[in-house]
């Protein structure tokens, strides 16, 4: 069932629709996030400087609010004369508080106003209840040793036995020498901060950056198990004014406030984002529930519209795999299976063509081998007497000439033999060996043939007669009759995998313009054997070897001849056979 035509279009229509609608699905509902978390976070960065700004209102207010207290000449006054009291009187407690609680009046923002004495190690403030402490200790207040700035101290007052967060700008009061001999400090509560500022800040979780220091300042949602912001994380968000982005589970809205310099981090989950996306990934699973049904209902109709002419290619098809080849595919089909059909019955001609080109070579090649069985009469008929011949001479006393005919019957048995075009080194020169004999005999022992080869050379394959042409190009080309001390040296040898064959002769030589007429001849008509030029020993090599071998000639006049050939070190008869 699986192997139908007609469900494998179906599952194939149904495939390319789930992966279409599956991949617009994925891609649609990916940019509608980050369109949602783009829009959240533009908005985010609006609610978060409003609430940066106001927070940085209050800190001017408290600051300017400390200027005010560390100049007021009274205030200095006041706090001259209550040092000079050995014993301070509850009168000259209250006095000074009221002096302290006037600044508060000055300034909505201003809750408490502290007044430190370094020398009595005393705390006084404008709170009516919680008026004065002794026994105080600078480092818990860290306004009374920190230089003023821009920024706001966070600190924890205890003046009321128990503890709760401040904010605030400490201000030193100096005397003529210019000593600090008290320290005014105006501040807000962390907790009216919280109410008038964060109180709706929804879930998001707000963070005060002071450098690396962060502080949850809506605390509201400390149950909710806030993130731990590390110092680095806290450190690469305070680059520019205003930071806004997406990483791993949170959306980061960071914004810079103008006048104190602190930073304020809102964090949200990506996950409160993604809840509002149920309703949209519901309409498109729905969405891609109907495509599939759509797609499935499509691809049946198709299928069985597409299946109508291919049926009918497939009965011509089965009619020819029961032996009819007569063209039977009906053409008249929809443009592809029509085309289909043409091809189908010319392949049938086709193969009815090659049907008959086949029985015709068959015949022709029967006919062939009689001939050819007739025609091998003659050279057996011409070995056995040419044998005849030589054992005749020997039996009349003539060895040498009996020598020569043998010679002369294995060059005639190479030159016509029906055995491989590649034969060892070894046959090659006792071909050659046997040529030279016959030249030998022939111009009265005038020139003699050194062979200098080393074994690994012994067994390696080359074209057969490679070498012969080669020497008696030297014999008929570069020896002088005249001369007793005429020499051809062959030698060969294998080195990095490449045989190297030398033929040199000390001979006339010849000028490069009969040199290059050798080279482009591919047969000499005056060659007394085989006829085989120089030029096709090179297209030979060429032939089986390609770019793998090269083939040179060095002559100059009266120095002789010399041929150099390099081709690969092959052990193997087929590997270059052609």
């Amino acid at each position: 069932m699986w192997r139908s035509f007609r469900v494998r279009i179906l599952m194939a229509m149904l495939a390319i629709a789930l992966a279409s609608i599956g991949l617009l699905f994925g891609v649609s509902y990916r940019s509608a996030v980050r369109t949602l978390e783009h829009n959240y976070l533009l908005a985010s960065v609006e609610n978060t400087g409003t609430k940066i700004n106001r927070f940085d209102e209050y800190m001017s207010d408290l600051y300017q609010g400390a200027v005010r207290a560390g100049v007021n000449t009274e205030l200095q006054e006041t706090v001259t004369a209550y040092l000079a009291l050995e014993h301070p009187r509850t009168d000259d407690i209250i006095a000074l508080s009221t002096l302290l609680k006037e600044f508060c009046g000055s300034s909505d923002t201003i809750e408490t106003v502290y007044l430190y004495l370094p020398d009595k190690h005393e705390m006084l403030t404008s709170d009516e209840l919680h008026q004065r402490r002794t026994g105080i200790s600078p480092e818990q207040y860290p306004w009374t040793q920190t230089a003023a700035g821009f920024a706001p101290v966070r600190f924890s007052d205890a003046m009321s036995g128990s503890s709760h967060v401040m904010y605030g700008y400490g201000k030193p009061l100096l005397d003529k020498t210019g000593r600090t001999f008290a320290v005014v400090c105006t501040g807000i509560s962390a907790q009216t901060l919280r109410y008038s500022i964060f109180q709706d800040s929804g879930s998001a979780y707000y963070f005060l950056l002071n450098g690396t220091e962060s502080i949850l300042v809506n605390m509201q949602l400390e149950d909710n198990s806030p993130p731990e912001l590390s110092p680095s994380t806290a450190e690469s968000l305070s680059y520019a004014d205003i930071v806004y982005s997406a990483s791993g589970d949170w959306l980061y809205v960071s914004v810079q406030a103008p006048f104190s310099g602190l930073r304020l981090l809102r964090l949200t989950e990506r996950d409160t984002l993604r809840g509002e996306m149920v309703s949209v990934r519901e309409q498109f699973l729905l969405l891609l529930l109907l495509v599939m049904l759509l797609a499935l209902l499509l691809a049946w109709v198709l299928g069985r519209w597409l299946y109508r002419p291919m049926g009918s290619l497939m009965a011509a098809m089965a009619k020819v795999g029961s032996g009819d080849l007569s063209p039977c595919a009906e053409p008249e089909q929809p443009e592809e299976f029509s085309q289909l059909s043409r091809c189908f019955n010319q392949m049938i001609m086709e193969i009815n063509g090659l049907i008959d080109d086949l029985v015709n070579e068959r015949t022709a090649k029967a006919e062939a081998e009689l001939k050819a069985l007739q025609y091998q009469i003659q050279p057996h008929f011409m070995y056995n007497t040419l044998n005849s011949i030589k054992y005749a001479a020997i039996l009349q006393g003539n060895p040498k000439i009996g020598e020569q005919i043998g010679a002369f019957i294995e060059l005639l048995e190479a030159s016509i033999s029906k055995k491989g075009a590649l034969v060892t080194l070894t046959e090659e020169i006792q071909l050659l060996e046997s040529y030279v004999s016959l030249q030998s005999y022939r111009y009265m022992d005038c020139f003699t043939v050194d062979y200098d080869m080393t074994e690994e050379t012994a067994g390696c394959y080359v074209p057969r007669l490679l070498l012969q042409p080669i020497v008696e190009n030297s014999i008929l080309h570069g020896m002088d009759v005249k001369r007793g001390d005429n020499r051809i040296r062959v030698a060969a040898l294998v080195t990095e995998g490449s045989l190297w064959l030398t033929v040199q002769d000390n001979g006339k030589g010849m000028p490069q313009e009969q040199l290059q007429q050798m080279l482009l001849d591919s047969t000499d008509s005056h060659r007394q054997f085989t006829g085989i030029g120089i030029a096709n020993i090179r297209e030979r090599l060429r032939l089986y070897y390609g770019t793998q071998a090269d083939f040179h000639v060095y002559s100059r006049l009266g120095e002789g001849t010399k041929f150099v050939l390099r081709l690969p070190a092959s052990y193997e008869e087929e590997e270059y056979s052609r």
